[in-house]
C-alpha cells in the first residue's frame, strides 16, 4: 500500500483483477482515522469495468423543474450485465436535435455497477433536504451541469469514443396533468424495456413517495408481463391519483412476427372515443403503451369501465383486432 494523500492509499495487488467478477474490499477492525476514531463504513466494491454499449446506460429520472432553493437532477439507471466507469462518459445538451454542449459526468473514476442507479446535479446539498435518500454515495456532484430548466430540453448519454448510449427529450405534457405545480416534481420512467423517448413511458413522481426518488426504484417502475394472449391490460383496474399504485394502465402486446401497424383507440362505456392513444405507429414483436386516464385534451375521464381497442395489419392487408376491458377507478 502506498498512501498518495491524506485521505486515500493506493493499493496494489500481485495478481491480475477478473474482468467479470466483482471484489470487495474489506478494512480490518481496528483500522481508524488520524485522531484514532473507527471507520464506520469498512467494505466497498471494486471491479475492472467494460465500455458502454448502447442502451447500457438509461435515463431513468429527471427533475427539471426544482423547488426555489433546490438543484436539478438526473438519474441513470445501469440496465446491463457490465461495471461501466462513468468518467468514460459524457452529457450532452442538444439543440434543435444537434448534440453542442458536452458535459464530463465524472472527473475521477466512478463505477456504475449492474442495476445501479446514479444521481447527476450541481450538488446534493439542492437535493438531499427535500426527498427521502435511501444511499448517500449514489450522488454524483459535477462541477459543470446543464440548465434543464426548458421545457423540450434533450439530453444524450455520449461515450468518450463517441457512442451514443441514450438520448431522451423531457415535456411538460409528461407531467401528470392535475399537478397544480410541477415544482419540485420529477419525471420517472416507468419500463426499462420500453423506449426512452416513447412518451407514455414516462410519468411524474408520485406524491407518496415525496415526488422524486433520487437514488433508488422510482415510484412509478412497473414491468410488464404480457402473459395471458396477443394483447392484454395491465392492471385491469387502475386509478390515477398519483399516488404511486397503479396510476396508470398499461396496454402490452406480443405478436408472432414483425412488421405490424397499428392505433389503439379507448372507449368509454357508451362507445364514445376517449382517446386516439396510439396512431399509426409501427408495433414490434412485443412492447407495451401507457393510458394514463385523460382524454385527447388531457380532461381526466370519470371513473367506469372502458374499452381498449387495438387494431393491427401488416404489409399484406391482414388485420386484427382485439378488445380488452379496463376499470378506471377514483378514491371515495
Amino acid at each position: 500500500a502506498t498512501v498518495t494523500g491524506a485521505d486515500r492509499v493506493m493499493l496494489q495487488a500481485t495478481t491480475p483483477f477478473d474482468t467479470t467478477v466483482v471484489y470487495t474490499l474489506t478494512a480490518g477492525a481496528t483500522l481508524t482515522d488520524c485522531p484514532g476514531n473507527a471507520i464506520d463504513k469498512r467494505t466497498a466494491r471494486f471491479a475492472t469495468p467494460a465500455g458502454a454499449q448502447a442502451s447500457d446506460i438509461l435515463f431513468n429520472e429527471v427533475l427539471y423543474h426544482p423547488y426555489e432553493n433546490g438543484s436539478e437532477f438526473i438519474e441513470l439507471y445501469n440496465r446491463s450485465e457490465r461495471i461501466i466507469d462513468l468518467s468514460s462518459q459524457w452529457l450532452w445538451m442538444a439543440d434543435n436535435g444537434m448534440l453542442n454542449d458536452p458535459y464530463l459526468i465524472s472527473v475521477e473514476p466512478y463505477l456504475l455497477f449492474p442495476g445501479g442507479y446514479i444521481v447527476l446535479s450541481k450538488g446534493r446539498d439542492g437535493i438531499t433536504p427535500y426527498y427521502t435518500i435511501h444511499d448517500s454515495d449514489a450522488f454524483i456532484d459535477m462541477p459543470d451541469f446543464p440548465v434543464l430548466g426548458n421545457d423540450g430540453d434533450e439530453l444524450a448519454i455520449v461515450t468518450l469514443s463517441g457512442l451514443q448510449v441514450d438520448r431522451f427529450r423531457y415535456s411538460d405534457e409528461m407531467q401528470y396533468p392535475l399537478l397544480r405545480d410541477d415544482e419540485g416534481v420529477s419525471l420517472e420512467r416507468i419500463s426499462f424495456d420500453r423506449l426512452t423517448q416513447e412518451s407514455t413511458n414516462w410519468h411524474s413522481a408520485s406524491e407518496t413517495a415525496g415526488f422524486a426518488t433520487p437514488g433508488y426504484e422510482n415510484s412509478q417502475h412497473a414491468e410488464t408481463t404480457g402473459a395471458g394472449g396477443a394483447v392484454t391490460v395491465e392492471p385491469e383496474l387502475f386509478s390515477p391519483d398519483n399516488d404511486g399504485r397503479d396510476d396508470v394502465a398499461h396496454i402490452v402486446y406480443r405478436f408472432d412476427k414483425p412488421g405490424y401497424m397499428g392505433n389503439i383507440r379507448i372507449f368509454d362505456s357508451r362507445g364514445r372515443e376517449a382517446i386516439h392513444l396510439v396512431k399509426n405507429a409501427l408495433f414490434g414483436l412485443e412492447g407495451a403503451y401507457t393510458w394514463d386516464g385523460f382524454d385527447n385534451e388531457r380532461r381526466k375521464m370519470p371513473a367506469g369501465i372502458y374499452v381498449v381497442y387495438v387494431e393491427v395489419f401488416d404489409t399484406e392487408g391482414q388485420v386484427s383486432r382485439y378488445r380488452k376491458p379496463v376499470v378506471l377507478a377514483v378514491k371515495m
